[in-house]
């Protein structure tokens, strides 16, 4: 008898509850929120898991016309009720049904689930668009902590992250700054972020105008965008204060402390001239010996040369692009201020570098090749002038079997084009020149030195129409020609790749061939119009890499001596650009140069073709052969011309690629 009333009790309480239900959804239709909360809370106290009530107060603590609206709390009763569905009775089920089909009849025949979820993304889609709108803190901070596994946390933690920021810009203090950097390193703001803090640091430095004070923002900001200010508003700072004091052992310490410091020349004339009058007034051998081994004949010129091309090097590196911790070092030389260019590079068995470019003449008109040599660390040791006529331009240069530099381009007695001579020389590691002779082709453009001695030399001729085609000869030992080759294709041919057996490979424009070391042709092939061939590179293993263009896009290939192609890839995002050279490195992977419109750059390819890395430079140009030079150990040195506003200037580099 008990189990029966309990059971009767039991009922009359279930149908209780789904009444109240019910009364709920009916003021709920009427938009009665406060009769309909009434309701749905009375189910609540009787039964915590009802599913039915949980969804009315979601919907009502997200209804537009409640004043009390509360998008939180709406979702959790929402995620209670998503909880609980399973446990929804017939007339709850029942319940709902009505009142999703009052809501919308096209959704009468669709099951609890798929209305519950329907009605879920509307109650999500305004929590989020209140945590968006409301633009504050607290509630993105809440939204985070309450919900981390919402589809939306991305979303609520970028705008926590935007409100953070604008808290520190508005806060406007290093403080501020380093603690949303510290707290949310992430953010997308991070960049602005530090740009502000380096900007209010530098400020704070600047107006202290303390040597003190710059120097602890040059060591905490490298990276600052008014580093180099810094570096230059201190060291000025410091050459005063040695100017002030005016003694030996002042300039002594500046140059010390600062030896990167553009007033290091100056420092360094002031210097002497104290010292030499300290020799002068003391009057001892010891006091002349020891002005004499502080500045010998020539070596202070070179220390100002060497200090000026590191900070011409090191503006150059500041506007570089990509992957800059390829580049070692970089040194920038320019004569007079005047207009130079980059010819080639070569390294000696001594592991000092020899360049090449050409300057103009120190006295009197016209130009002439110039030529520098470096330690390892692109310090000059030497530089050198030569060429016998006015104008005289080095275009390229290599390195014989023998260890001697070979360089070539043009000379004339006129600036104009037409009395231009194509134009080799030779000289040692050291610099002595051993001899010079023009040869009969209109432009010479690459060289190459055989283990024979046999010399390869490539270019142009004119034909009767005054059209460039290609020119291919081969001298001997003693500089005496064995053979040229006009073959009646219009271009320039540029590098070509000489086999063991003294057989070439070469390409130029659309044309690729293969010729016996006499020069005559044994096949060749027609690329599409599309492609055009600057450069041909012997790898290991036997196989060619032509490297130029397809469709105004670097282009690169690779072939067998036959002919035949096993690799090719373009690079169609890299529009308006070339390659004009490819070589291999130790680690397998393949060094490609391009450049075009002003730029030159470098890209580190995986063997097949991925970019792995890539550094580029701005308002530069490098002849296409002979300006690229890399030792056993993969490391890279290079020249090229860099182009100022009034100036150009050769810069020379070594890369890493590791």
């Amino acid at each position: 008898m008990k189990i029966l009333i309990c059971t009767f009790l039991f009922f009359i309480s279930f149908n209780l509850c789904a009444q109240k239900a019910e009364k709920g959804f009916k003021n709920l239709e009427k938009e009665d929120l406060i009769k309909a909360e009434e309701s749905f809370l009375k189910v609540l106290a009787e039964d915590t898991t009802n599913c039915a009530a949980q969804f009315g107060m979601s919907l009502i603590l997200s209804h537009d016309k409640n004043p009390s609206r509360d998008y939180f709390k709406a979702w959790d009763y929402y995620l209670l009720a998503k909880k609980n569905i399973k446990k929804l009775s017939d007339d709850d089920n029942a319940l709902l049904k009505d009142f999703f089909t009052m809501r919308d009849a096209e959704r009468r025949n669709r099951t609890i689930q798929y209305n519950l979820e329907f009605e879920e993304k509307i109650i999500e889609d305004k929590l989020i668009r209140y945590v968006r709108e409301e633009n504050n803190l607290a509630v993105a901070e809440k939204f985070i902590a309450v919900y981390p596994n919402s589809k939306f946390y991305e979303n609520v933690v970028h705008i926590r992250n935007h409100l953070e920021f604008r808290k520190a810009e508005k806060a406007n203090t290093l403080e501020a700054y380093n603690d949303f950097l510290k707290r949310y390193p992430q953010a997308a703001q991070v960049n602005e972020a530090i740009t502000a803090r380096n900007e209010l640091a530098y400020e704070k430095a600047r107006k202290s105008n303390s040597i003190e004070a710059l120097d602890e923002f040059i060591r905490e900001y490298p990276k600052a965008y008014h580093y180099y200010d810094a570096i230059k508003q201190r060291d000025q700072l410091a050459f005063d204060f040695a100017k002030k004091q005016n003694t030996i052992e002042a300039f002594e310490n500046f140059m010390a402390k600062y030896p990167a410091s553009l007033h290091i020349p100056a420092a360094k004339v002031i210097q002497r001239k104290l010292l030499y009058d300290k020799a002068k007034q003391v009057n001892t051998l010891e006091a002349y010996n020891a002005f004499i081994q502080k500045y010998p004949d020539g070596e202070f010129f070179v220390d100002i040369f060497n200090l000026k091309t590191n900070v011409l090097g090191q503006n150059m590196l500041a506007d570089a692009q990509g992957n800059k911790e390829m580049v070692k070092w970089i040194k920038g030389f320019d004569s007079e201020e005047k207009n130079d260019s980059a010819g080639g590079i070569s390294l000696t068995t001594e592991n000092r570098i020899v360049f090449s470019g050409t300057r103009h003449r120190l006295s009197g008109e016209g130009t002439e090749a110039w030529v520098i040599c470096a330690d390892a660390d692109g310090k000059t040791i030497w530089n050198k002038s030569y060429g016998s006529a006015t104008y005289n331009e080095v275009k390229f240069q290599t390195t014989t079997p023998k260890g001697d530099i070979l360089l070539g381009g043009w000379n004339a007695l006129y600036s104009d084009s037409v009395s231009r001579k194509s134009w080799l020389f030779e000289i040692t590691p050291a610099g002595n020149g051993k001899w010079e002779r023009n040869m009969d082709v209109k432009g010479i453009e690459s060289v190459y030195t055989a283990t024979t001695g046999d010399i390869f030399v490539s270019g142009y001729n004119n034909n009767d129409s005054v059209q460039a085609i290609l020119y291919l000869s081969r001298l001997n030992g003693d500089y005496q020609k064995l053979w040229s080759r006009d073959y009646l294709k219009p271009g320039i041919l540029g590098s070509f790749a000489v086999t063991a057996s003294q057989n070439l490979v070469m390409g130029a424009g659309i044309w690729v061939w293969k010729t016996d070391p006499q020069g005559y042709i044994l096949w060749e092939k027609v690329l599409p119009v599309t492609d055009s061939i600057i450069s041909t590179y012997l790898f290991p293993g036997g196989m060619f890499y032509l490297a130029g263009t397809r469709n105004n896009s670097p282009y690169l290939m690779r072939m067998n001596e036959q002919g035949v192609i096993s690799w090719e890839k373009d690079f169609s995002e890299m529009t308006g650009l070339h390659f004009d050279f490819a070589a291999p490195l130790p680690d397998k992977t393949i060094l490609t140069r391009f450049q075009g419109d002003g730029i030159l750059g470098f890209l580190v390819l995986s063997d097949k073709g991925d970019i792995l890395k890539e550094l580029r430079f701005s308002q530069v140009s490098a002849p296409a052969f002979g300006s690229v030079a890399i030792n056993t150990s993969g490391e890279i040195f290079t020249v090229f011309t860099k182009y100022n506003f009034s100036n150009s200037e050769i810069v020379v580099c070594k890369i890493v690629t590791k």
